[in-house]
């Protein structure tokens, strides 16, 4: 979601600032930059992404993996909850009018794609509610989240491109049709999702992590990510073990969002190091978010690996 919304931002504020025309949008992974699988032009803004090796004409970013030690002069980087944070400090450093109501669009975003969410928020987003009559602006971008986070990729990819072709008056959640059809959809796939699930979820209690390992069983629906730390609370960190292929395997590792605290490693640097111990170097993230992408052969002991960094934090 911050990947879209930072696309909006620049399109909309920046790009005249930065004298770029944009031409088209593409939604790009991590991995396509760290394993070499996209190919970028030196006109090319990047965003939200590990910056690639080759030329570009601009770089944004907020992870603290991806921090450098100096910056080009077409390189912008600050340790933000979110891009989307990032790009509003620059405009606002510009001076570009924005909307009155961005600080409320930056706290969403911000609590969005950095796992900011209080237990009320959660139920709000992710459970059934009577009514979305007035939707809070932190629905709203769920709301939009649920537009481009379909099962299908492809789709994913078209309305991803529609709703940022379109010259849309404000926030990047002020789109041209109702997204609420697709927000119920996604909320009652997340039901199903935390039954099916369920079965094979289990919680390890030397590292103080749920563990979801999806080679043990696949839950219908779509996935709600903070369901481990709402049905352990006393948890730290969450593990999910999704393979990709015969050659491949997702790690992704999430710290408990309802206690901060208690995440004593940096997970971003954990993930970074298990990808290039494990994979071909795909990983990183936030220090209490991030996954990677490992040999299917090293999955368990990346697993491994992994759960000893959080049993090491607690000794």
């Amino acid at each position: 979601m911050d990947g879209y919304c930072s696309a909006f931002l620049f399109k909309k504020y920046l790009a005249d600032e930065f004298g770029v025309k944009i031409t088209e949008v593409i939604g790009v992974q991590p991995r396509d930059i760290q394993e070499n699988s996209f190919v970028f032009e030196d006109d090319d803004v990047v965003l939200d992404l590990p910056r690639p090796s080759s030329r570009i004409l601009l770089w944004f970013d907020h992870h603290k993996s991806n921090q450098k030690e100096s910056y080009e002069d077409n390189e912008f980087w600050k340790l933000a909850p979110s891009c989307s944070n990032l790009l509003i400090d620059i405009a606002k450093e510009k001076g570009v009018a924005l909307p009155e109501n961005i600080d409320e669009f930056k706290e969403a975003i911000d609590k969005v794609d950095d796992a900011q969410y209080t237990p009320e928020d959660i139920k709000q987003c992710y459970y059934l509610q009577e009514s979305y009559e007035n939707p809070s602006m932190l629905q709203r971008v769920h709301m939009v989240k649920a537009i481009i986070h379909t099962r299908d990729f492809y789709l994913n990819q078209e309305l991803l491109q529609f709703i940022l072709e379109q010259e849309l008056q404000s926030l990047p959640v002020d789109i041209p049709f109702t997204p609420l059809p697709f927000f119920l959809a996604r909320v009652k796939a997340m039901e199903e999702w935390r039954v099916g699930v369920s079965t094979y979820l289990e919680y390890d209690e030397e590292s103080k992590t749920v563990i979801q390992d999806d080679r043990r069983g696949k839950a219908r629906g779509a996935a709600d990510h903070f369901y481990a730390f709402m049905r352990y609370p006393q948890a730290a960190y969450n593990l999910l073990i999704k393979p990709l292929s015969e050659e491949a395997t997702l790690l992704r590792v999430g710290s408990n969002i309802f206690e901060k605290k208690r995440c004593k490693v940096d997970i971003g640097n954990v993930c970074f190091e298990a990808g290039k111990k494990f994979g071909e170097g795909s990983g990183g993230g936030h220090h209490g978010v991030g996954g990677c992408t490992v040999k299917a052969e090293n999955t368990d002991r990346a697993k491994a690996f992994i759960l000893e960094k959080f049993i090491e934090s607690e000794q």
